[in-house]
């Protein structure tokens, strides 16, 4: 018995690794985002701008791939908002910043979705949401692109899944921790099982 829950980890790891280099995925929207946001084999210039903010952090090698992986979001994609739910570290506020220094921080709270509309939305989810409907209704929009973190907790994983459910164009990345909505109308919705 322990011998199959062993091969279907495995298998499910060799399904990650395989879309993370970009075999099977066939949109070619998909494929960029895997070759320039999530495996991306350039470095930035502003990874070595993060460092120093780096030095002395508990959670170091985390907050590292998170800051990372904001700043190619930020830098490819161009957001006007950053928000977060759940308390976020200064470095990844930081790493936003760095990446465009236009993109306004904000607290999302269900009225403010009504002024920002027509904006190019960031989030990053790390802590359960009080209400989903701004969630789903941000996974609707043109955009918009959702960063989960800590899907093992299963709140968050409750979250995510409602807000996938509610999102009909666009790439869902997902890994055993992280998932990575970007939403985009000429895209139908896909979703791949990647290492982020």
């Amino acid at each position: 018995m322990k011998a199959l829950g062993l091969w279907q980890r495995f298998a499910q790891w060799y399904k990650r690794l395989r879309h993370s280099k970009g075999f099977g995925v066939h949109s070619p929207y998909a494929f960029m985002l895997v070759g320039q946001l999530l495996n991306c084999p350039y470095r930035y210039y502003a990874y070595d701008d993060i460092e120093g903010y780096l030095l002395n952090q508990s959670d170091s090698r985390r907050l590292r791939h998170d800051a990372r992986l904001l700043i190619r979001i930020v830098g490819r994609m161009g957001f006007s908002r950053f928000g977060t739910v759940g308390k976020v570290h200064q470095v990844l506020h930081k790493a936003v910043e760095i990446a465009d220094s236009r993109v306004k921080h904000c607290v999302l709270i269900e009225p403010m979705l009504a002024e920002m509309e027509c904006e190019r939305l960031l989030f990053y989810v790390c802590a359960p949401a009080d209400d989903v409907a701004w969630l789903k209704r941000c996974a609707v929009g043109q955009g918009c692109c959702i960063l989960f973190r800590g899907l093992k907790d299963a709140a968050i994983r409750s979250d995510y899944e409602a807000t996938v459910e509610a999102c009909s164009h666009g790439v869902v990345f997902e890994d055993t921790d992280m998932a990575l909505i970007v939403v985009n109308d000429r895209v139908p919705r896909v979703k791949y099982t990647t290492i982020i």
